[in-house]
């Protein structure tokens, strides 16, 4: 595969024209019936099966451009499925709606503007603006789709603003270079690239480049930096008699990132002599690295017998998903196809894919075709849907067949002998449809077709599909997607639970027996309908927390809307759980509360924020009295199965701890806690004091030396717990995770009793067996990496970064760093890095 451009660069990204890229599968509608779009392999196809439905017809006065001066110019279909075109002999732009295919009254095409100036090719983007060339004006103006429509369109002045890029007024594109042509096809890739060929301006040798083929890439459009690169010129030519001027025509882009254009050897002789005496398929292959070739590869030429005045050539010109490349033939074959190989034009395998001739040809690369074809008894240009294997059966009452006509197109074979071709349906619904050979087999350019007719008696209101396959007497075949509507009353919305009086929330699911229909629901007791604005259309079960009545109604295309269901549901909800209690109930305090959050519903489950926010089932769950150390508001709310959620308990701690200043005057209290079982802390002059602790929940912790025990007091008083026993405890410290650590008098050891699940571990006097501490420790361990230089240790307090601060002692007259005080950063307190500092 070709290495393909993305900006200025390389990559080998699909490459695709905005006709190509618009996937939106084209939902154009036969009275109601939703077409299959089915992209044709990128290989030669023995069998084709194509349908011609008309859209709607150009004024009497009007036409697209002929098929001489240019070689066609571009239509476009917007991301709606509409299809544009320039009417360049009426001065308009037109929009055809593509859900028009088949109606029994066209609608007449809506008038986008008539800007003059002999409009001619259009082009849409992947924003779905417009854009418009002229034939006799060297200027490309941009038409914004703003809130759902186009912008005005006027005749291009010089008082029309430049385009930007952020337009919601028609502007000019001043960075499209066309050397003063007129532009005659425009078409974007996927990338946003704008290809553009140009045209020799009112035949009077006006600007220097035209019959020429043009790029502006993506980052030049509303900068002009990279500028707008010619690609390619047609040599001059001065025949008017053998061969004549090439003239450029239309152009289109494949996933390969090569260009595709028709031209036309037209006699210039004369304005009102302009016969073509040859036209052409063209490819510029672009290259990965050098980009495009400087001439030409000619894919497919075709010559008129007897060349005369706005004679047959070749127009059209496009490329769908799979890169095969198809070329309108005015008068002549027919659309021709040429498979796409991994980037390379299979010319030996070119096939006849319609027998439809017209002027321009445009596509949305998955099947569907929209041609512009010669005038019709009115005078004024048709415009045709042709899809290519996909067929539209005619819309029609259950059990009543209808009949809708379609060419089936033979490429093995001509009409001696004249082949048999046998159709068979295949799906759910097969039996719904048959197809026959109605016509004599027709000659084309390599082989034979028919006239055919596909017999659609649906079996019920709807929209039903099945593949049709074609297979000829030479064992060939073909398949196509074929769809048909069955037109009556849509069938009433089913509800999966039938009205009546629930406890607590349903889930209720529609569903309808017309195959395709939507449903429309409202749940506030107000008629549903199709784009009423206060309807939801059905996507999945509807939630039912409260009492209240749900309608619906089905609806289908071109089909009679269903009757209003209707079911009335009364929610009955149970109790609730009981509002949670919070001890103590809120308030303000002077120093952190440990809060309990009870709850007497039997099995609820709490959840708690403490940011004043509305708790949920997402919130924090409950586990452990919460430690309130700055003023904040606790919500809370408990859950229990059955029953419905409890109402918001909410709580306002207020904590106003004591100002760190001066004060003249000072309040204080003093609250007996509690007593040491007989024993007593370290006594004040050897060494001058230790350190206490205070835990996140409030709790006291302090070592009784002379009794060996470590005591934690409660702020609500009693008798304290105790821990452990050890020999000589001294200072204490506690983590930001609430583990304790413990110093002693007599040993160089600072030993670590880990909080786990809400209480401290085991503690006992450190031994030879006491592991060292990894930092993740759940059993009593021994801070192995603070060095004491062989002291006793006195006291210990973490900072805020948790950084470790001691201090040593001489106790009994024992060896060691004594009277000394050490830092053993968080870093160092496991791994030893950097070491503790003296």
């Amino acid at each position: 595969m070709k290495a393909i451009r993305t900006g200025q660069s390389y990559s080998s990204r699909s490459y695709t024209s905005v006709s190509t890229a618009l996937l939106f599968l084209l939902t154009m509608c036969l009275s109601g019936m939703v077409a299959r779009a089915q992209a044709p392999p990128s290989a030669f196809q023995n069998v084709v099966m194509s349908q011609a439905i008309e859209l709607g017809a150009l004024p009497s006065t009007g036409g697209g451009q002929s098929g001489q001066e240019p070689a066609g110019s571009s239509m476009a279909v917007d991301a709606n499925g509409d299809v544009i075109m320039g009417d360049t002999y009426g001065g308009e732009v037109l929009l055809f709606s593509g859900k028009a295919a088949g109606m029994s009254t066209l609608p007449a095409p809506t008038v986008l503007g008539s800007p003059g100036g002999n409009v001619d090719a259009v082009a849409v983007d992947s924003h779905n603006n417009l854009y418009i060339g002229f034939a006799t004006v060297a200027t490309v103006v941009k038409v914004p789709y703003v809130n759902g429509a186009y912008v005005t369109i006027n005749a291009p002045s010089g008082s029309m603003p430049n385009c930007t890029g952020s337009d919601t007024v028609e502007c000019v594109m001043n960075n499209l270079n066309t050397d003063g042509s007129g532009v005659s096809g425009l078409v974007f890739d996927s990338n946003g690239d704008l290809f553009y060929s140009t045209t020799n301006i009112a035949d009077n040798g006006a600007g220097t480049a035209p019959n020429s083929i043009w790029e502006c890439m993506a980052a030049g459009l509303y900068t002009g930096t990279p500028a707008a690169k010619l690609l390619f010129t047609e040599p001059s030519s001065g025949s008017s008699t053998t061969t004549g001027q090439l003239n450029v025509g239309g152009v289109a882009v494949d996933s390969y990132g090569d260009l595709f254009f028709t031209d036309s050897a037209v006699n210039s002789s004369s304005n009102d002599s302009e016969e073509s005496f040859s036209s052409n398929l063209n490819e510029l292959v672009y290259t990965s690295g050098t980009g495009f070739a400087t001439s030409p590869t000619v894919l497919y030429t075709y010559t008129p017998t007897s060349p005369a005045n706005y004679d047959n050539e070749i127009d059209g010109v496009g490329v769908d998903a799979s890169g095969t490349v198809y070329a309108l033939v005015t008068g002549g074959p027919g659309i021709l196809a040429f498979p796409n190989t991994n980037g390379v034009i299979n010319i030996a395998k070119m096939y006849v894919a319609s027998t439809v001739t017209g002027k321009l040809m445009t596509t949305d690369g998955q099947g569907n075709f929209y041609v512009d074809l010669y005038s019709n008894s009115a005078g004024g240009d048709i415009i045709d849907w042709v899809g290519m294997n996909i067929l539209k059966a005619s819309t029609s009452a259950v059990a009543t067949p209808s009949m809708a006509s379609f060419i089936t197109v033979l490429n093995d074979g001509g009409c001696s002998p004249a082949p048999v071709v046998m159709f068979t349906a295949n799906g759910t619904n097969a039996s719904e449809f048959s197809a026959v050979t109605t016509g004599a087999c027709s000659s084309t350019l390599i082989g034979a077709s028919y006239t055919s007719t596909l017999t659609f008696t649906p079996a019920a209101v709807g929209t039903v599909s099945v593949t049709l396959k074609a297979e000829d007497t030479n064992s060939n075949s073909g398949t196509a997607a074929v769809a048909g509507n069955g037109s009556g009353t849509v069938a009433t919305p089913t509800f999966s639970l039938a009205g009546g009086t629930y406890t607590g929330t349903q889930m209720v699911t529609l569903a309808d027996a017309t195959v395709g229909a939507s449903i429309y629901y409202t749940t506030d007791g107000s008629t549903p309908g199709a784009n009423t604005g206060t309807s939801s259309l059905y996507s999945g079960p509807i939630p039912v927390t409260a009492s209240e009545t749900v309608n619906a109604i089905a609806v289908d295309s071109g089909d009679t809307s269903s009757s209003v269901a209707t079911a009335a549901y009364i929610i009955n909800v149970q109790g609730g759980a009981a509002t949670p209690i919070f001890s103590p109930a809120g308030g303000t305090f002077i120093t952190p509360q440990s809060v309990t959050i009870t709850d007497a519903t039997a099995g609820a489950s709490i959840y708690y924020t403490t940011d004043g926010s509305t708790p949920t089932t997402s919130s924090t769950l409950y586990t452990s009295p919460i430690v309130v150390s700055s003023t904040e508001t606790v919500n809370a709310i408990a859950v229990a199965t059955g029953l419905s959620n409890s109402a918001v308990a909410a709580a306002l701690f207020t904590i106003n701890l004591p100002a760190s200043a001066f004060q003249n005057v000072v309040m204080s209290q003093s609250t007996l806690l509690g007593a040491l079982p007989g024993g007593g802390s370290q006594s004040g002059t050897e060494p001058a004091g230790d350190t206490m602790a205070v835990n996140s929940f409030g709790n006291v912790i302090t070592t009784d030396t002379y009794g060996g025990d470590t005591a934690v007091f409660s702020p609500q008083g009693g008798a304290p717990t105790l821990p452990g026993t050890s020999s000589n405890p001294n200072g204490v410290a506690v983590d930001s995770q609430n583990n304790l650590y413990i110093g002693f008098s007599y040993t160089s050891t600072v030993v670590k009793v880990p909080y786990v699940n809400g209480a401290y571990v085991a503690l006992a006097a450190p031994t030879g067996s006491t592991p060292n501490c990894t930092g993740n420790d759940t059993a009593e361990c021994a801070m192995n990496h603070l060095t004491t230089g062989g002291a006793d240790v006195v006291s210990l307090l973490f900072d805020s970064a948790g950084d470790l601060f001691y201090s040593t002692g001489n106790a009994a007259g024992n060896a060691g760093t004594n009277n000394a005080i050490f830092e053993c950063t968080a870093a160092c307190l496991y791994t030893g890095t950097p070491a503790a500092t003296l």
